[in-house]
């Protein structure tokens, strides 16, 4: 008995009704809109309190919906006691979440909790692409 394989023409008209019957795969739902936004925010990073630089960086990105944090280029410096930055923190939010309150509830609190992180200024939020 022959085997068939999907280059057969019987198989693959099957395979095609079969699909478009079906419609097996729903590429896009209306109503999940994720929502991304960036915000700055000049910190402190004691050396000799809490974890370095990349440890400290991890413990922000440990945060309720942060995704990215990394230096602004040109505004990092540092002294014998201390790290200096402007970072930019990005986050995510479903559609119907504000960001001011996101700010005020999930990332201040979630800053204040990060030992030897000690923060000067949050710059305002601002919307960014995908």
């Amino acid at each position: 008995m022959k085997r068939l394989g999907t280059k057969s023409p019987l198989i693959r008209e099957a395979l095609f009704k079969t699909l478009e019957t079906k419609k097996l795969v729903q590429e896009v739902d209306d109503t999940y809109d994720l929502l991304l936004y960036a915000i700055p925010v000049r910190i402190s990073i004691a050396k000799s309190l809490g974890g370095d630089k990349t440890q400290t960086f991890n413990e922000v990105r440990g945060i309720e919906g942060v995704t990215v944090v990394r230096d602004i280029e040109g505004t990092a410096r540092e002294d014998d006691k201390n790290y200096y930055s402007t970072v930019v923190i990005k986050f995510e939010l479903l559609s119907g979440k504000g960001p001011m309150d996101y700010k005020a509830k999930e990332l201040i609190p979630g800053l204040k909790q990060i030992k030897g992180l000690i923060v000067y200024n949050i710059g305002d939020i601002e919307q960014v692409r995908m």
